[in-house]
């Protein structure tokens, strides 16, 4: 897992392949060869780019390592 550079609400460090809940959306943190750069990805496999403009409104839900079950929500 790659540290993105910024941190959610709480100060915690966010990292590739977490999952947070921003503005109402789950999203996933995933990077992208295309934007060369990390990007949130939602259900629908919809991608924005990740700016530190808004990230004391994030917050860590979990990741695909320690919450396995997260990655049903993908199928």
């Amino acid at each position: 897992m790659q540290f993105t550079g910024l941190l959610d609400k709480d100060g915690k460090e966010i990292y590739e392949s977490d999952y947070l809940r921003l503005e109402g959306l789950e999203v996933k943190v995933k990077w992208s060869e295309f934007d060369a750069g990390f990007v949130f990805e939602d259900e629908s496999g919809s991608q924005m780019t990740i700016t530190s403009g808004n990230s004391n409104e994030w917050k860590i839900i979990g990741n695909i390592y320690k919450n396995p079950e997260l990655l049903s929500s993908e199928e």
